[in-house]
Protein backbone atom coordinates (compact mmCIF):
# COMPACT_ATOMS: atom_id res chain seq x y z
CA UNK A 1 0.00 0.00 0.00
CA UNK A 2 1.43 3.28 -1.05
CA UNK A 3 2.22 5.70 1.88
CA UNK A 4 -0.67 7.88 3.30
CA UNK A 5 1.39 11.32 3.12
CA UNK A 6 2.49 11.05 -0.54
CA UNK A 7 -0.24 13.30 -1.35
CA UNK A 8 0.37 17.15 -1.80
CA UNK A 9 -2.23 18.12 0.72
CA UNK A 10 -1.74 15.62 3.37
CA UNK A 11 2.38 16.18 3.14
CA UNK A 12 1.84 19.79 3.95
CA UNK A 13 -0.87 18.76 7.14
CA UNK A 14 1.99 16.51 8.73
CA UNK A 15 4.64 19.03 8.36
CA UNK A 16 2.73 22.33 9.54
CA UNK A 17 1.63 19.79 12.54
CA UNK A 18 5.33 19.49 13.35
CA UNK A 19 5.86 23.15 12.58
CA UNK A 20 3.26 24.21 15.03
CA UNK A 21 5.06 21.62 18.04
CA UNK A 22 8.35 23.16 17.38
CA UNK A 23 6.60 26.83 18.09
CA UNK A 24 4.86 25.12 21.17
CA UNK A 25 8.35 23.41 22.40
CA UNK A 26 9.87 26.94 22.05
CA UNK A 27 7.51 28.35 23.71
CA UNK A 28 7.44 25.52 26.63
CA UNK A 29 11.10 26.21 27.44
CA UNK A 30 11.45 29.53 27.15
CA UNK A 31 8.34 30.27 29.81
CA UNK A 32 9.55 27.32 32.25
CA UNK A 33 13.14 27.66 32.00
CA UNK A 34 14.02 31.32 31.23
CA UNK A 35 16.43 30.11 28.39
CA UNK A 36 16.65 32.27 25.15
CA UNK A 37 14.84 32.52 22.22
CA UNK A 38 17.44 30.61 20.16
CA UNK A 39 18.31 27.96 22.33
CA UNK A 40 14.96 27.18 22.72
CA UNK A 41 14.09 27.21 19.35
CA UNK A 42 17.24 25.71 17.81
CA UNK A 43 16.31 22.04 20.15
CA UNK A 44 12.86 22.47 19.92
CA UNK A 45 12.95 22.49 15.67
CA UNK A 46 15.69 19.55 16.24
CA UNK A 47 13.18 17.81 18.03
CA UNK A 48 10.28 18.05 15.80
CA UNK A 49 11.87 17.63 13.26
CA UNK A 50 13.70 14.47 13.99
CA UNK A 51 10.62 12.69 15.07
CA UNK A 52 9.13 14.11 11.77
CA UNK A 53 11.14 11.99 9.57
CA UNK A 54 11.06 9.03 12.53
CA UNK A 55 7.07 9.25 12.16
CA UNK A 56 7.26 9.54 8.08
CA UNK A 57 9.20 6.28 7.92
CA UNK A 58 7.00 4.47 10.63
CA UNK A 59 4.45 4.23 7.98
CA UNK A 60 6.51 1.12 6.77
CA UNK A 61 7.06 -0.78 9.64
CA UNK A 62 3.46 -0.07 10.42
CA UNK A 63 2.05 -1.64 7.68
CA UNK A 64 4.26 -4.29 7.87
CA UNK A 65 3.45 -5.49 10.98
CA UNK A 66 -0.15 -5.07 11.11
CA UNK A 67 -2.21 -7.45 9.83
CA UNK A 68 -6.22 -8.10 10.63
CA UNK A 69 -5.14 -11.82 11.23
CA UNK A 70 -2.01 -10.66 14.02
CA UNK A 71 -3.09 -10.83 17.60
CA UNK A 72 -3.10 -7.88 19.32
CA UNK A 73 -0.54 -9.05 22.02
CA UNK A 74 1.79 -10.00 18.73
CA UNK A 75 1.42 -6.75 17.68
CA UNK A 76 1.45 -4.96 21.61
CA UNK A 77 4.57 -7.19 21.70
CA UNK A 78 6.67 -5.90 18.06
CA UNK A 79 5.80 -2.07 18.64
CA UNK A 80 6.55 -1.85 22.35
CA UNK A 81 10.59 -2.99 21.62
CA UNK A 82 10.06 -0.83 18.26
CA UNK A 83 8.92 2.07 20.70
CA UNK A 84 11.84 1.43 22.78
CA UNK A 85 14.69 1.59 20.36
CA UNK A 86 13.69 4.22 17.95
CA UNK A 87 12.58 6.48 20.76
CA UNK A 88 16.29 5.91 22.54
CA UNK A 89 18.00 6.37 18.97
CA UNK A 90 15.79 9.83 18.12
CA UNK A 91 16.48 11.05 22.05
CA UNK A 92 20.62 10.50 21.66
CA UNK A 93 20.55 11.80 18.34
CA UNK A 94 18.59 15.09 19.09
CA UNK A 95 20.96 15.34 22.26
CA UNK A 96 23.74 14.88 20.47
CA UNK A 97 22.81 17.94 17.79
CA UNK A 98 22.03 20.34 20.48
CA UNK A 99 25.65 19.49 21.94
CA UNK A 100 26.76 20.03 19.07
CA UNK A 101 25.08 23.57 17.46
CA UNK A 102 24.71 24.83 21.43
CA UNK A 103 28.28 24.14 22.86
CA UNK A 104 29.20 27.19 24.05
CA UNK A 105 26.18 27.50 26.33
CA UNK A 106 26.91 24.91 29.41
CA UNK A 107 23.76 26.12 31.56
CA UNK A 108 21.41 25.29 28.63
CA UNK A 109 23.13 21.65 28.17
CA UNK A 110 22.56 21.03 32.19
CA UNK A 111 18.93 21.71 31.21
CA UNK A 112 18.74 19.23 28.30
CA UNK A 113 20.66 16.10 30.52
CA UNK A 114 18.03 17.27 33.27
CA UNK A 115 14.64 17.15 30.89
CA UNK A 116 15.89 14.04 29.22
CA UNK A 117 13.89 11.80 30.62
CA UNK A 118 10.85 14.02 29.93
CA UNK A 119 11.78 14.03 26.02
CA UNK A 120 11.64 10.28 26.11
CA UNK A 121 8.35 10.45 27.77
CA UNK A 122 7.19 13.05 24.72
CA UNK A 123 8.96 10.70 22.05
CA UNK A 124 6.89 7.52 23.68
CA UNK A 125 3.87 9.26 23.74
CA UNK A 126 4.45 10.78 19.93
CA UNK A 127 5.33 7.25 18.49
CA UNK A 128 2.15 5.70 20.25
CA UNK A 129 0.11 8.65 18.70
CA UNK A 130 1.73 7.76 14.97
CA UNK A 131 1.25 4.51 15.19
CA UNK A 132 -2.38 4.14 16.40
CA UNK A 133 -2.77 7.41 13.68
CA UNK A 134 -1.56 5.04 10.99
CA UNK A 135 -3.28 1.88 12.48
CA UNK A 136 -6.57 3.59 12.11
CA UNK A 137 -6.11 4.64 8.54
CA UNK A 138 -4.81 0.94 7.91
CA UNK A 139 -7.82 -0.25 9.98
CA UNK A 140 -10.14 2.41 7.38
CA UNK A 141 -8.35 1.20 4.09
CA UNK A 142 -8.95 -2.81 5.10
CA UNK A 143 -12.56 -2.16 5.98
CA UNK A 144 -13.19 0.32 2.59
CA UNK A 145 -11.75 -2.12 0.17
CA UNK A 146 -13.50 -5.42 1.94
CA UNK A 147 -16.52 -3.10 1.51
CA UNK A 148 -15.79 -2.74 -2.32
CA UNK A 149 -15.06 -6.12 -2.65
CA UNK A 150 -18.66 -7.19 -1.06
CA UNK A 151 -20.43 -4.95 -3.52
CA UNK A 152 -18.42 -5.93 -6.49
CA UNK A 153 -19.15 -9.67 -5.36
CA UNK A 154 -23.23 -8.63 -4.98
CA UNK A 155 -23.07 -7.07 -8.43
CA UNK A 156 -21.40 -10.17 -9.92
CA UNK A 157 -23.43 -12.17 -8.21
CA UNK A 158 -26.55 -9.90 -9.70
CA UNK A 159 -25.58 -9.95 -13.13
CA UNK A 160 -24.82 -13.64 -13.15
CA UNK A 161 -28.48 -14.24 -11.55
CA UNK A 162 -29.78 -11.63 -14.18
CA UNK A 163 -28.09 -13.26 -17.02
CA UNK A 164 -29.42 -16.59 -15.97
CA UNK A 165 -32.91 -15.14 -15.65
CA UNK A 166 -32.64 -13.75 -18.76
CA UNK A 167 -31.48 -16.60 -20.76
CA UNK A 168 -34.40 -18.77 -19.52
CA UNK A 169 -36.18 -19.09 -23.41
CA UNK A 170 -39.66 -21.20 -22.57
CA UNK A 171 -38.03 -24.84 -24.60
CA UNK A 172 -41.71 -25.69 -25.29
CA UNK A 173 -42.02 -22.70 -27.52
CA UNK A 174 -38.37 -23.53 -29.61
CA UNK A 175 -39.61 -26.97 -29.84
CA UNK A 176 -43.23 -26.62 -30.64
CA UNK A 177 -42.29 -24.16 -33.39
CA UNK A 178 -39.74 -26.19 -35.12
CA UNK A 179 -42.36 -28.92 -35.10
CA UNK A 180 -44.64 -26.60 -36.96
CA UNK A 181 -42.26 -25.46 -39.50
CA UNK A 182 -41.11 -29.39 -40.14
CA UNK A 183 -45.36 -30.39 -40.64
CA UNK A 184 -45.62 -26.92 -42.87
CA UNK A 185 -42.33 -28.17 -44.94
CA UNK A 186 -45.13 -30.65 -46.32
CA UNK A 187 -48.54 -28.42 -46.35
CA UNK A 188 -46.97 -24.84 -47.21
CA UNK A 189 -43.64 -24.27 -47.80
CA UNK A 190 -43.78 -20.50 -48.17
CA UNK A 191 -45.18 -20.66 -44.22
CA UNK A 192 -42.27 -22.61 -42.75
CA UNK A 193 -40.15 -20.23 -44.85
CA UNK A 194 -41.72 -17.70 -42.88
CA UNK A 195 -41.60 -19.41 -39.35
CA UNK A 196 -37.71 -20.20 -39.31
CA UNK A 197 -36.65 -16.38 -40.60
CA UNK A 198 -38.69 -15.31 -37.96
CA UNK A 199 -37.77 -17.56 -35.49
CA UNK A 200 -34.05 -17.15 -36.99
CA UNK A 201 -34.37 -13.39 -36.36
CA UNK A 202 -36.28 -14.09 -32.39
CA UNK A 203 -33.63 -16.29 -31.54
CA UNK A 204 -30.47 -13.79 -32.67
CA UNK A 205 -31.76 -11.30 -30.87
CA UNK A 206 -32.61 -13.51 -27.71
CA UNK A 207 -29.39 -14.73 -27.58
CA UNK A 208 -27.35 -11.65 -28.40
CA UNK A 209 -25.42 -9.54 -26.00
CA UNK A 210 -26.47 -6.28 -27.41
CA UNK A 211 -29.23 -5.11 -24.75
CA UNK A 212 -26.54 -6.60 -22.15
CA UNK A 213 -29.32 -6.14 -18.85
CA UNK A 214 -31.84 -3.19 -20.39
CA UNK A 215 -33.30 -2.83 -23.75
CA UNK A 216 -35.20 -0.15 -25.21
CA UNK A 217 -38.58 -0.56 -25.32
CA UNK A 218 -39.43 -0.27 -28.95
CA UNK A 219 -36.51 -3.51 -29.41
CA UNK A 220 -38.13 -5.56 -27.35
CA UNK A 221 -41.78 -4.73 -28.53
CA UNK A 222 -40.22 -5.92 -31.99
CA UNK A 223 -38.91 -8.83 -30.86
CA UNK A 224 -42.14 -9.50 -29.14
CA UNK A 225 -43.67 -9.60 -32.36
CA UNK A 226 -41.59 -12.23 -33.89
CA UNK A 227 -42.29 -14.31 -31.31
CA UNK A 228 -45.89 -13.50 -31.37
CA UNK A 229 -45.93 -14.11 -35.12
CA UNK A 230 -44.37 -17.25 -34.97
CA UNK A 231 -47.22 -17.96 -32.78
CA UNK A 232 -49.60 -16.87 -35.19
CA UNK A 233 -48.09 -18.83 -38.22
CA UNK A 234 -48.72 -21.88 -35.57
CA UNK A 235 -52.60 -20.81 -34.39
CA UNK A 236 -53.47 -19.05 -37.71
CA UNK A 237 -56.61 -16.82 -37.56
CA UNK A 238 -57.13 -18.14 -34.06
CA UNK A 239 -54.73 -15.33 -32.76
CA UNK A 240 -55.27 -11.53 -33.37
CA UNK A 241 -53.13 -9.10 -32.15
CA UNK A 242 -53.42 -5.35 -30.87
CA UNK A 243 -50.95 -2.91 -29.70
CA UNK A 244 -51.89 0.55 -27.99
CA UNK A 245 -48.23 2.23 -27.33
CA UNK A 246 -47.87 6.07 -26.68
CA UNK A 247 -45.33 7.47 -28.09
CA UNK A 248 -43.40 8.67 -25.40
CA UNK A 249 -43.31 5.09 -24.00
CA UNK A 250 -40.24 4.36 -26.98
CA UNK A 251 -37.84 6.97 -25.21
CA UNK A 252 -38.12 4.10 -22.12
CA UNK A 253 -36.27 0.84 -21.66
CA UNK A 254 -36.47 -1.78 -19.85
CA UNK A 255 -35.06 -5.33 -18.54
CA UNK A 256 -34.52 -7.18 -21.79
CA UNK A 257 -36.49 -10.06 -22.27
CA UNK A 258 -38.39 -9.28 -19.43
CA UNK A 259 -41.82 -9.13 -21.57
CA UNK A 260 -41.36 -12.65 -23.41
CA UNK A 261 -42.66 -14.83 -20.15
CA UNK A 262 -45.80 -12.32 -20.36
CA UNK A 263 -46.51 -13.10 -23.99
CA UNK A 264 -45.69 -16.99 -23.12
CA UNK A 265 -48.22 -16.34 -20.25
CA UNK A 266 -50.92 -15.37 -22.88
CA UNK A 267 -50.53 -17.69 -25.41
CA UNK A 268 -50.89 -20.33 -22.58
CA UNK A 269 -53.48 -18.92 -21.34
CA UNK A 270 -55.42 -17.65 -24.11
CA UNK A 271 -55.21 -19.61 -27.17
CA UNK A 272 -54.37 -23.41 -26.39
CA UNK A 273 -57.54 -24.36 -24.89
CA UNK A 274 -59.41 -21.75 -27.37
CA UNK A 275 -61.59 -23.06 -30.09
CA UNK A 276 -62.55 -19.42 -31.48
CA UNK A 277 -60.30 -16.26 -31.60
CA UNK A 278 -58.15 -14.81 -28.92
CA UNK A 279 -57.25 -11.11 -28.78
CA UNK A 280 -53.90 -10.47 -26.87
CA UNK A 281 -54.00 -6.82 -26.69
CA UNK A 282 -50.82 -4.71 -25.45
CA UNK A 283 -50.87 -1.59 -23.98
CA UNK A 284 -48.12 1.19 -23.04
CA UNK A 285 -48.03 4.30 -21.32
CA UNK A 286 -46.03 6.76 -19.02
CA UNK A 287 -47.92 7.73 -15.62
CA UNK A 288 -45.98 9.78 -13.08
CA UNK A 289 -42.54 9.09 -14.52
CA UNK A 290 -43.22 5.30 -14.73
CA UNK A 291 -43.84 3.10 -17.36
CA UNK A 292 -46.80 0.86 -17.61
CA UNK A 293 -47.37 -2.25 -19.61
CA UNK A 294 -50.37 -4.09 -19.63
CA UNK A 295 -50.75 -7.39 -21.53
CA UNK A 296 -53.95 -9.26 -21.74
CA UNK A 297 -55.54 -12.10 -23.37
CA UNK A 298 -59.15 -13.08 -23.71
CA UNK A 299 -60.24 -16.70 -23.03
CA UNK A 300 -63.36 -18.55 -23.55
CA UNK A 301 -65.60 -18.75 -20.94
CA UNK A 302 -65.94 -21.78 -19.18
CA UNK A 303 -62.32 -22.47 -20.54
CA UNK A 304 -59.87 -23.98 -17.95
CA UNK A 305 -57.18 -21.66 -17.71
CA UNK A 306 -53.64 -23.79 -17.88
CA UNK A 307 -51.80 -24.68 -14.62
CA UNK A 308 -48.33 -24.34 -14.69
CA UNK A 309 -45.04 -24.10 -12.77
CA UNK A 310 -45.34 -19.96 -12.51
CA UNK A 311 -41.41 -19.89 -12.96
CA UNK A 312 -42.40 -16.98 -15.93
CA UNK A 313 -44.05 -15.06 -13.88
CA UNK A 314 -41.64 -15.80 -10.91
CA UNK A 315 -38.57 -14.90 -13.19
CA UNK A 316 -40.28 -11.28 -13.96
CA UNK A 317 -41.01 -10.70 -10.55
CA UNK A 318 -37.35 -11.90 -9.31
CA UNK A 319 -35.56 -9.48 -12.11
CA UNK A 320 -37.77 -6.67 -10.96
CA UNK A 321 -37.13 -7.17 -7.50
CA UNK A 322 -32.75 -7.14 -8.18
CA UNK A 323 -33.20 -3.94 -10.44
CA UNK A 324 -35.93 -1.95 -8.47
CA UNK A 325 -36.56 -3.11 -4.77
CA UNK A 326 -39.90 -1.84 -3.97
CA UNK A 327 -40.35 0.84 -7.31
CA UNK A 328 -41.24 -1.85 -9.54
CA UNK A 329 -44.24 -3.80 -9.23
CA UNK A 330 -46.15 -6.72 -10.97
CA UNK A 331 -49.80 -7.58 -10.70
CA UNK A 332 -52.09 -10.11 -12.56
CA UNK A 333 -55.88 -9.93 -12.55
CA UNK A 334 -58.04 -12.91 -13.48
CA UNK A 335 -61.71 -11.87 -15.33
CA UNK A 336 -64.46 -13.65 -16.52
CA UNK A 337 -63.15 -13.64 -20.22
CA UNK A 338 -59.96 -11.73 -19.92
CA UNK A 339 -56.69 -12.53 -18.34
CA UNK A 340 -54.24 -9.65 -18.00
CA UNK A 341 -50.72 -8.71 -16.37
CA UNK A 342 -49.96 -5.22 -15.64
CA UNK A 343 -46.46 -4.41 -15.32
CA UNK A 344 -44.82 -0.95 -13.67
CA UNK A 345 -41.26 0.19 -13.89
CA UNK A 346 -39.54 3.55 -13.28
CA UNK A 347 -39.09 5.23 -16.43
CA UNK A 348 -35.48 5.85 -17.43
CA UNK A 349 -33.92 6.08 -21.09
CA UNK A 350 -30.52 4.04 -22.34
Amino acid sequence: MNHPLWKTWRLIGYMSIWILLAFAGTYFQRVFFNVSWWDAGSTSLINSGGFSVVGFWLWYFVSQSWSARTSFLRIAAVHFFACVVVVLLWAFGTYSMSTLILADDPAYLRILQETLPMRVASGVSQYILIVLVYFLFLNFEDRRMRIASEARLREMLKESELNLLKSQINPHFLFNSLNSASLLTLTAPDKAREMIIALSEYLRYSISGKHDTFASLRAELENAQRYLEIERIRFGEKLALEFHVAPDCYAGSLPAMILQPLYENAIKHGVYEATGKVWITTKATVENDMLKLDIANTHEDGTTIRKGAGLGLRNVRDRLQMLYGEKAWLKIVRKENLFEVSLSIPMREL
